[in-house]
């Protein structure tokens, strides 16, 4: 995937009457430790829950605890930096605002306006809602305010000569007021907003970094960025978060208690939260009776497979269902068979065309989910789009089967996708894990993770309730008899480098901080967890295929082609990915002849996992910049499928929240890349 991680638009956040937080701006301080590129501007608590949301000068949003990830700015251009961000007054959706005052809404938050078009005297460097929702504040270094909604002007410090610059504000749990908190701790009300007391007139040792206001509105707390915590009104004083830290923020917590938010972590005072935290489940899970899938019988049955079974060059391995009609993998090609007569080729050399749609089992209410979320109609809409013989790589991550509210196993959100997608002929290629924890566990996966970890739980970071190795085995387990499914992939774009910043740092993060200590250890590792995990996965489903995930070549653990040659001869994989981001323009030719010589020499199939480009809103739906996509993507899969042995192709990504994504516009999935997705598969498929 491209760098910026691809995860989708609508999103949650949390300012706040009942847990109000200041939004502080002038922090500056590294994501995970001082030498992290990602710098967090500003924090928001999940209202009446555990979690909360922090964002960087980027745009990269990071949920923590129980709140759920709705959307970034990350990856997407923008005027300025990203210096804040507040959210819904039902955690339901959040903002993010700009040093120009350019506001961006995600989930259910409502854009009420913004001072992008405007010249600021001074530029903007926090924000907060109303009770309701219904409207903002901005309010620049200078405390001059901007009101949108039903956001009321009550005053601001724009005429006043500060000493220290403001960085945050927060209102009243009335809307009737507000305070604006400068760097040095001074402190300034207006409205109803009352005047506890500052740390303006302290000799402070470093400064103020962020506030969070009580529940009831009587008190504030101000923290440094050493982690010194000072408390002011009804604002209880439980103690400060190690100096050694680098602290970026504070929240009020249930119970009157508050948090440090620190690069190491959360520090919390005050009386115990109650956890919200999924229960570790029993393994594996039980079918919900609400799916009826085939039995498995005919050439799928017979228990469990060798962890090489049918893998070997030209061995034919059936992914189908008895029953249904079935894709075979034949040597390096894919074929179709009659159900009826599996000696039957329908189509020798089956080839397909499909598009990733990561977010599909988003569920929000139900799961944290990732990106934004469908409705059954969109779900249902989609797949007739796309249409019988498509294929569609989603995310199936642990948290997609975690019930928010009782920390169980609830299949409800994967189990309509599957269904959909079973009834409108299109085959789902499902991807279990991610490398960089986006969206999954958080944590970055290095050689001793590829080594061991998997069959751990890391539960620092991220939702998941059970180790990865539990999770493939219960997902694999349910969905072992669906026709639907055409591959299992475990782990999305594997690269065992090891991350430079420190345990516990969110592994999004770690892109720009790699090394690699071993290059054999590396393909060593991957080699076993392939090994491993793909002999699973086929004890337990010997029905369908196992793609890699598209390994990052060249790369750690595979700087040469041999090193890429012993891994993907690995007898658990069946399918060997690529992911390309020329857009339109021709596969690099150094990663084509690796992919290309592995259809020879390895005899297995390579398709496309993902292909990206980047979008403007304003190439999406003209008539010309449809042509002209169609055009330039048609030649290039004609070109690539036909030449190259390459057997399937995926675009990056549909969403209907998003209008530049390369599939194309949303609202109309005519003017898009579904026309090539079908021509694709009738010209192929079969």
């Amino acid at each position: 995937m491209p760098s910026w991680y691809k995860r989708a638009r609508g999103a949650r956040v949390a300012m706040v009457t009942a847990l109000s937080v200041f939004m502080a701006v002038g922090s500056q301080l590294a994501v995970a430790n001082r030498a992290s590129a990602e710098q967090i501007v500003g924090v928001a608590a999940e209202p009446g829950s555990t979690g909360w949301w922090s964002v960087t000068s980027s745009g990269r949003v990071v949920a923590s605890g129980s709140a759920g990830f709705y959307g970034q700015m990350a990856g997407h251009p923008m005027n300025k930096p990203i210096v804040g961000m507040a959210a819904t007054p039902d955690g339901g959706g959040y903002w993010l605002v700009a040093s120009d005052g350019g506001v961006f809404t995600f989930g259910d938050a409502r854009f009420s306006g913004s001072t992008g078009g405007i010249h600021l005297n001074k530029p903007v460097v926090a924000m907060a809602p109303t009770p309701d929702g219904g409207g903002y504040w901005l309010v620049a270094s200078d405390g001059g305010i901007f009101t949108f909604g039903d956001a009321r002007f009550l005053g601001s410090t724009g005429a006043i000569r500060l000493n220290k610059p403001i960085l945050a504000m927060a209102a009243t749990p009335d809307g009737n007021g507000y305070w604006l908190v400068a760097s040095d701790g001074g402190v300034f009300t207006f409205g109803d907003a009352r005047f506890f007391g500052s740390a303006g007139s302290l000799h402070l040792g470093s400064s103020i970094v962020g506030a969070a206001a009580t529940t009831d509105g009587d008190g504030y707390w101000l923290v440094t960025a050493d982690g010194g915590v000072f408390p002011f009104g009804d604002a209880i004083s439980a103690g400060s978060a190690p100096r050694a830290t680098a602290t970026f923020g504070i929240i009020a917590t249930r119970g009157g208690g508050y948090t440090v938010l620190s690069g190491d972590g959360p520090h919390h005072f005050g009386p115990p939260v109650p956890s919200t935290a999924p229960t570790p489940l029993a393994h594996p899970a039980p079918a919900d009776p609400t799916i009826s899938a085939p039995s498995a019988g005919g050439s799928g049955s017979g228990g469990a497979a060798a962890p090489g079974n049918g893998t070997e060059s030209g061995r034919r391995v059936t992914i189908g269902v008895p029953g249904e009609p079935q894709i075979v993998r034949s040597g390096s090609t894919l074929a179709s068979i009659d159900p009826a007569d599996p000696s039957r080729l329908l189509n020798p050399n089956w080839k397909f065309a499909g598009v990733d749609a990561y977010e599909l089992n988003t569920l929000w209410g139900m799961n944290l989910g990732c990106g934004s979320m469908e409705s059954q109609a969109q779900i249902d809409n989609f797949f007739g789009v796309v249409g019988p013989g498509a294929v569609v790589r989603v995310w199936f991550f642990q948290q997609f089967a975690i019930d928010r509210s009782s920390g169980q196993w609830n299949w409800t959100a994967i189990d309509r996708v599957v269904r959909s997608a079973r009834t409108h002929g299109v085959h789902l290629v499902a991807t279990l894990g991610n490398q960089d924890g986006t969206c999954d566990d958080g944590v970055w996966k290095d050689p001793s993770w590829y080594s061991s970890g998997w069959s751990q739980l890391d539960k620092h970071w991220g939702d998941n309730v059970v180790s990865f190795r539990q999770w493939v085995q219960t997902v694999v387990s349910r969905y072992a008899s669906e026709p639907a499914i055409l591959a299992w992939e475990p782990m999305n774009e594997p690269r065992p480098d090891t991350c430079t910043l420190h345990a516990g740092t969110p592994g999004w993060n770690c892109w720009n901080y790699r090394v690699c200590p071993s290059e054999s250890a590396a393909n060593s590792a991957v080699r076993g967890f392939f090994d491993q995990i793909g002999g699973e996965i086929r004890g337990i489903d010997p029905n369908h295929l196992i793609s890699d995930g598209a390994l990052a070549v060249p790369g750690c653990g595979f700087l040469s082609e041999a090193e890429f040659d012993a891994t993907v001869s690995s007898a658990g994989i069946d399918l060997v990915s690529l992911h390309d981001y020329t857009g339109p323009e021709a596969l690099n030719s150094q990663a084509l002849s690796w992919y290309t010589d592995e259809i020879g020499s390895i005899g297995k199939p390579v398709w496309v996992g993902e292909n990206g480009d980047s979008v403007t809103s304003g190439d999406v739906s003209s008539s010309a910049a449809v042509e002209r996509r169609l055009s330039a993507y048609t030649a290039k899969v004609d070109g690539e499928l036909g030449r190259s042995g390459l057997v399937g192709w995926m675009y990056w990504f549909w969403s209907p929240s998003s209008a530049t994504n390369l599939v194309g516009a949303a609202t109309s999935p005519s003017e898009s890349l579904f026309p090539l997705v079908k021509q694709t598969n009738q010209m192929y498929g079969g």
